[in-house]
């Protein structure tokens, strides 16, 4: 458990919840009145954007877990930031490659490392 927070400490998990919130907005399209929405379009466009927050967010994690360092539990860090690492292949396997299966190969890969990090976690956080 943190038991001090800094400014930095502070900042960083400030910018993070921002992140989150950024990629939240990248992946709703707005409904228009004048007919369906693209979504195939929508991606395309989009993509970029999208994976650059997941990428920022990343990087953001990295810097936020510098407070490990601080608690009991130190190691922590170390753990954390060796399962935050290779979430940077799929997002930037898919930043850079506009193929579609690539698109699908490195969504569903990072699923995959999301869900072994909830897990990996659950019982660490609680």
């Amino acid at each position: 458990m943190i038991t001090s927070w800094n400014l930095a400490s502070i900042s960083v998990q400030f910018l993070f919840a921002i992140n989150v919130f950024l990629i939240c907005v990248l992946v709703g399209p707005k409904a228009h009145d004048d007919g369906p929405i693209d979504l195939e379009d929508f991606f395309w466009r989009q993509r970029p954007y999208f994976y650059g927050a997941l990428v920022a967010c990343a990087v953001l994690s990295l810097f936020a877990n510098l407070d490990y360092l601080k608690t009991a539990n130190a190691a922590l860090f170390l753990k954390e930031n060796l399962t935050v690492l290779p979430m940077f292949i799929p997002t930037l396997t898919a930043l850079v490659s506009r193929k579609r299966w690539v698109q699908w190969a490195a969504g569903l890969c990072y699923l995959a490392l999301v869900l072994g990090y909830t897990i990996a976690f659950c019982r660490t956080l609680s």
